[in-house]
């Protein structure tokens, strides 16, 4: 999915009007590369990391918290705190509460990071 995207936008800015006159008025497809594709190449990039990374910062924490570390001197982390708290979840959902929160506002923070580095239209 990732490369498909790549693929499809690093197309479009080839495509472009300023970048094919480039390459008819003598640059070399590496300078034409360097000054317009590769500027907007990086946010593009730098956005698909932050959302991938929101994603995985989700999964990673709920994979940790199905099975934690059987460790007692692991440090701890949202995964552990999750695990720790289930078993005291009705008499103190606090615990369970503050992790999850903490893991959701961490997510959408790297997703809407992304949205600012590298703004998209949204879909109709």
């Amino acid at each position: 999915l990732g490369a498909q995207y790549f693929y499809r936008r690093w197309s479009a800015l080839i495509s472009q009007p300023h970048v094919e006159a480039s390459y008819l008025l003598g640059s070399s497809r590496l300078s034409a590369w360097k000054l317009h594709v590769m500027p907007d190449m990086i946010f593009i990039t730098l956005s698909w990391t932050l959302k991938t990374f929101s994603s995985l910062l989700v999964w990673l924490v709920l994979i940790e918290g199905l099975s934690p570390s059987k460790s007692p001197d692991s440090p701890p982390t949202l995964g552990s705190a999750i695990w720790r708290a289930k078993d005291n979840v009705l008499a103190d959902p606090m615990p369970l509460l503050v992790a999850g929160f903490l893991v959701g506002i961490l997510a959408l923070f790297f997703a809407q990071l992304s949205r600012i580095v590298h703004p998209t239209s949204t879909p109709h």
